[in-house]
């Protein structure tokens, strides 16, 4: 179809965009209803001028340039700044293009202007809505990445390397996801996979690596992202670091747990005790009638002995229910654990024990009450020589500075008591630190020290765990924080 020659001046005439007709010399010789209104100046005015006089004034040497590129038959297109009678600056999109006679020679420029400062306003909105969000994943604590649907990685944040011991993000950046994923817990690899099936995934409380029993525990959460087609163009990850947390919900149920036991036991050995003092009574009336008339008064020492270990039994769950008042003072940690290991040097069950030190030197002294914290290395340095006591072995101590969290804050000092032999079964070690339960056989153990051990260190502000050592043995770790009580 042919456009009329009406058509298209009326066209050009009524167009939203600006519209501008020059001469090879730059002279305006045609501008519509749009491009006057936009410039300030009457269209009658307009014609003749050059025009230069609607761009703005550090533009101007740029679409000279541009303009004599027209002028040898190249088309032009691009951003300019214009400005408008009363000096107010404003974006456009500009396109140029020659108009040439019947002997190709360009005998005028047609110039289409289209206003985009709404254009540019979204533009920057969307510039810094970008930033914005972009920083909050850079610096968000919780490690967050994406893949696109080659499962490349288009984003990543330094809290999720930090989780692998990747030192820098900016590594990963269109690297592969199977850089990292034969590091990570299957489960949650297969979760992230998922992703591009469109499934979003929710997995909590499961460890990061899947090996060893040191290692990270995280929630993962899969979202897809999809493009306006419905189809799945990538997935973002979010890994959250739950290891803290769980410690201190274990930590706080384990506390719980003791409380409650220990009012129930503090009352039942109440009753006990009256009781057993009574008994206690009578069969030493009998053993001292017994050996004033020569006759055999060991069946009745036997009574009395058993009835000794019943009132320490008796003792033990008092001082567990009811613990005695902690009177700190500054010490010397590593003297503390001298002390007792040297009380322990000529103690039959430790002459087939050998003891390997790494002591920090330059540890501080700490606010605790010395007895007590030599209450749990006693408890410790026991039940592991217990441990050896068949085969011998190895009791490894060390000390030194540590912080529970990445960003550094509050110091602890950690104690680490390691042993060589069987370690612990794996049903026992969330038990171990109740009240009355023991692996020893009966008549070795009372199942508290470990129970009061547990109490001393929380009423000292801090923790003591165990786990079995992926080297053999099982240690046990108290963490004292430096700070004063």
């Amino acid at each position: 179809m042919t456009v009329s020659p009406d058509s298209l001046s009326r066209y050009l005439a009524e167009a939203h965009d600006m519209v501008f007709v020059c001469d090879p010399s730059r002279r305006i010789t045609y501008v519509n209803q749009s491009a006057s209104s936009e410039i300030g100046i009457e269209a009658e005015r307009l014609i003749g001028r050059d025009l230069l006089l609607g761009v703005e004034e550090y533009s101007r040497s740029l679409v000279e340039d541009l303009f004599n590129q027209t002028l040898n038959r190249i088309e032009w297109h691009g951003e300019i700044l214009l400005v408008r009678s009363g000096g107010d600056v404003f974006p456009a999109y500009v396109s140029a293009s020659p108009i040439q006679d019947d002997n190709d020679e360009v005998e005028c420029v047609l110039v289409i202007a289209h206003d985009i400062t709404q254009r540019k306003k979204l533009e920057e909105e969307i510039r810094k809505r970008a930033e914005l969000a972009s920083s909050i994943i850079r610096t968000a604590p919780i490690g967050i990445f994406s893949l696109d649907k080659d499962r490349t990685f288009k984003a990543v944040n330094r809290a999720f390397t930090s989780l692998l011991n990747i030192r820098s993000p900016v590594s990963l950046i269109d690297q592969s996801f199977d850089r990292v994923s034969g590091e990570m817990n299957p489960e949650l690899v297969e979760a992230i996979e998922s992703g591009f099936d469109n499934k979003e995934a929710l997995i909590t409380n499961k460890p990061l690596r899947g090996e060893g029993p040191e290692d990270l525990t995280v929630s993962l959460t899969v979202i897809p992202q999809m493009n306006p087609d419905g189809k799945v163009e990538g997935v973002v990850a979010i890994i959250e670091d739950r290891t803290e947390l769980m410690r201190v919900e274990e930590q706080m149920l384990q506390a719980d747990k003791l409380a409650s036991t220990g009012f129930l036991a503090a009352g039942i050995a109440h009753e006990i005790r009256n009781p057993i003092a009574g008994i206690y009574t009578v069969i030493d009336v009998l053993a001292k009638r017994v050996r004033r008339e020569g006759g055999n008064e060991e069946p009745y020492q036997r009574i009395l002995t058993n009835i000794d270990r019943i009132e320490d039994i008796i003792r033990r769950t008092l001082e567990f229910a009811n613990p005695t008042q902690i009177q700190p003072r500054n010490s010397d940690i590593n003297a503390l654990l001298v002390q007792v290991l040297d009380f322990f040097k000529f103690h039959p069950i430790y002459q087939r024990v050998t003891v390997e030190w790494d002591i920090a030197e330059d540890l501080p002294e700490i606010f605790v009450d010395p007895k007590q914290i030599q209450q749990i290395f006693h408890n410790l340095a026991m039940n592991a020589a217990q441990a050896m006591k068949d085969t011998g072995g190895t009791l490894q101590i060390s000390t030194h500075m540590t912080s529970l969290s990445k960003t550094g804050g509050d110091k602890w000092i950690e104690i680490r008591i390691r042993d060589t032999g069987p370690g612990i079964q794996e049903d026992s070690l969330k038990k171990i630190f109740d009240p009355f339960y023991t692996t020893k056989p009966p008549g070795e153990g009372t199942g508290l020290g470990l129970s009061v051990s547990f109490s001393i260190a929380k009423n000292h502000g801090g923790e003591l765990s165990a786990r079995n050592h992926p080297d053999g043995g099982a240690e046990f770790t108290l963490r004292i924080p430096v700070s004063k009580m």
